[in-house]
């Protein structure tokens, strides 16, 4: 584990940010990192193959901040961009901030203050969902030992829990860099990048530390990935990713989990079905074949229930 052997001597702390055609929020969000109360950073703007002023923007504050290391690629998508950051970062921890959204004062400071209070190598803290009018508020200064501690088995036993908004996403956690040492990347060209790979590091943890406040604030946008139509892909993607999971989450290892995760996927075949149905928010090339495909989902799990 990457840990100092006193606080008080500053680690570096590579945060990696991923950016495509985000001009309208990117600088927020550099400027965020830019004003952490912890400032031994290295902070790597991958600019995915941007069509607008976005990779400018990045370029410029680089001029401004010796912190500041830009990489210019081809666009390969959101996890391409993160595995670049990795195999730059000089950091002994690795956070990973999409470029669209902001981040605390403290961000940094408080997650790595609890993972050396508690002996970690992961830690977690919960987000406010916003528009980029969010901000937090400029007298609120946290100084917390408010911390919950679990192994990482523990917290794979209960995935998909209590704590199921923060647990599968990138952007709200602080690592340590051995966890990504055995060749733990994100999967190329995957919509659903951390459903698939979020656990996995998880596993390679001896704890995981969670922090009760939120401390970053991810920007809900029209035309994000997320927030753009429903299309096959997409629909197929999110499935596949759910159904990877449900490999790693055997009923006999992870029983608990392993039934919420079912329970969660059967929540999604419906959703996305009732959708294809009425035809909400949806663009696919056959709606037949979709609705066919996903009824055929439904029922394979109706007729597996007994094991769930």
């Amino acid at each position: 584990m990457c840990m100092g052997n006193n606080f008080s001597e500053p680690e570096k702390i590579s945060v990696i940010v991923a950016v495509y055609n985000i001009e309208k929020y990117v600088g927020r969000c550099i400027e965020s990192i830019l004003n952490q109360s912890y400032s031994e950073l290295q902070i790597i703007l991958v600019d995915d193959g941007s069509t607008d002023e976005s990779g400018k923007i990045c370029d410029d504050y680089a001029i401004k901040d010796l912190r500041i290391q830009v990489i210019h690629q081809e666009n390969q998508g959101l996890s391409m961009a993160r595995n670049t950051g990795i195999q730059y970062a000089e950091g002994a921890w690795l956070s990973f901030i999409d470029g669209d959204d902001i981040i605390h004062p403290q961000f940094i400071e408080i997650l790595h203050r609890a993972i050396y209070s508690s002996s970690s190598q992961i830690a977690i803290c919960d987000y406010l969902k916003g528009d980029d009018q969010t901000v937090f508020s400029k007298d609120e200064l946290l100084y917390t030992d408010k911390y919950i501690e679990l192994t990482s088995n523990h917290m794979l036993e209960e995935w998909h829990g209590k704590n199921l908004d923060i647990e599968t996403v990138a952007w709200n956690k602080l690592y340590d860099r051995e966890l990504f040492r055995d060749g733990i990347r994100y999967p190329k060209g995957k919509i659903h990048e951390d459903v698939l790979i979020t656990h996995r590091i998880v596993a390679n943890a001896n704890k995981v530390v969670i922090v009760p406040y939120k401390l970053y604030i991810y920007i809900q946008r029209n035309d994000s990935i997320i927030g753009s139509k429903l299309t096959e892909r997409r629909i197929k993607q999110s499935l596949e990713a759910q159904e990877g999971r449900l490999v790693f989450f055997d009923k006999d290892l992870y029983p608990k989990a392993n039934r919420r995760l079912k329970i969660g996927m059967m929540k999604h075949l419906i959703f996305f079905y009732f959708r294809v149905t009425f035809r909400l928010g949806v663009c696919v090339k056959n709606y037949r074949s979709t609705k066919v495909f996903l009824g055929k989902k439904i029922w394979k799990m109706c007729k597996d229930w007994k094991n769930v």
